[in-house]
């Protein structure tokens, strides 16, 4: 799966162009996160259903994106749990770009880290 980061202009409407040409094609967004800069740019970051047709609708409506693997963990719902990765990270000089959840569910929390040094990560998070 990838996170697809897309930059739009700060005005009115833009998640709604996003969201409208993902739904039209059948595209399933897993999970969304968005900020924005006042009077500059947005960045909006998804996790959909299918890559290979996310990036072609991208692509086709000439959004300004990047692409980015990223790591899934499956943490224990408690306090303490990202502190434990966040420290395991930043022990190994790996930074963190985004971090979201996916999902929660029966005592558990699934997240999603984009790095910048993804083999690290995965190295340092290995027994995680």
């Amino acid at each position: 799966m990838k996170q697809f980061e897309i930059n739009v202009k700060d005005e009115v409407g833009a998640l709604e162009k996003i969201a409208e040409a993902l739904a039209t094609r059948g595209i399933n967004i897993i999970s969304i996160s968005s900020e924005r800069v006042p009077g500059k740019n947005a960045a909006i970051k998804i996790v959909t259903n299918d890559d290979d047709k996310t990036r072609d609708i991208m692509n086709e409506e000439r959004f300004v994106y990047r692409e980015s693997d990223f790591i899934t963990l499956r943490l224990v719902d408690q306090p303490g749990e990202l502190l434990r990765v966040t420290r395991l990270l930043s022990s190994a000089e790996i930074n963190i770009e985004s971090l979201y959840v996916l999902n929660r569910k029966e005592g558990s929390t699934s997240v999603a880290i984009v790095v910048n040094k993804m083999e690290e990560a995965k190295e340092v998070l290995k027994n995680l």
